[in-house]
């Protein structure tokens, strides 16, 4: 509770500079300004969800409404990187010196022209990045890796092994993409499943059921996991293991 209190006046923080950002930077009116200032202040309250869900709020109820929470989140990062950018360019072109001819068109309009145009294409950017993002994320994908190593033992040529990370299953995930992972595992019938941690966000009474398919998991010479920072983010972390151990799963500690 006390994390999502902390990142939650963080992100207030950067909230209110993104509003005076894309509003009086820009010279945006009244009206444009409570617009986006109710927009950023739901966007927050959201971001807060998604950071307490699987800890402090119900996936059960929560799982939607932190699915945006964590998209903004995204949205946020490459916003305020842009933004920056645009305002270390806009303070370097000040220093220029200014050309007589300009002068007649108005330098001040054409730089707050210029300076919505950036905003504007930042924020575009932003939201579209995101949404890439999102959509590469819920879709994994198999990818095959040729491993040469000089001195491995004869025997072991030729081994197959399905690495598997980062599922962050709780706050935005649930069930059905941990049984989505486990069904593409399977496919590939490797000798060897490994486990590389990061699987879950969030308690294991709130979201260890989600991890369930896990135990679905089999291969010739067994399956690994070790965990990984997120594991432990809500306090759970020797209790995540001693799920995985439940599941089937040979928990290197």
């Amino acid at each position: 509770m006390i994390r999502v209190l902390v990142f939650g006046a963080f992100l207030a923080l950067v909230s209110w500079l993104l509003h005076r950002r894309l509003t009086r930077s820009v010279g945006l009116g009244p009206q444009g300004s409570r617009t986006v200032a109710v927009a950023l202040a739901a966007a927050w309250a959201l971001a807060l969800v998604g950071l307490g869900s699987g800890e402090v709020f119900d996936p059960s109820w929560a799982r939607g409404p932190a699915f945006a929470g964590w998209v903004w989140l995204a949205v946020m990062l490459y916003l305020a990187l842009g933004l920056l950018l645009v305002a270390a360019v806009s303070g370097a072109s000040r220093l220029l010196p200014r050309h007589r001819g300009g002068e007649s068109s108005g330098p001040g309009l054409t730089r707050r022209r210029l300076l919505r145009g950036a905003t504007a294409a930042v924020v575009l950017g932003s939201f579209a990045a995101a949404a890439y993002g999102v959509g590469e994320a819920a879709t994994p994908r198999v990818r095959h890796v040729r491993v040469p190593l000089r001195r491995l033992p004869a025997e072991f040529a030729g081994t197959r092994i399905a690495l598997v990370t980062d599922l962050h299953v709780g706050p935005a995930r649930g069930v059905g993409f941990t049984r989505k992972v486990v069904a593409a595992v399977a496919a590939q019938r490797p000798d060897l499943i490994l486990l590389g941690g990061d699987l879950v966000d969030g308690t294991v009474a709130m979201v260890g059921a989600d991890l369930a398919p896990l135990a679905e998991l089999t291969a010739p010479l067994g399956v690994y996991g070790v965990s990984g920072n997120h594991e432990f983010y809500a306090g759970d972390g020797g209790r995540w293991l001693d799920l995985w151990d439940r599941l089937g799963i040979h928990t290197l500690r």
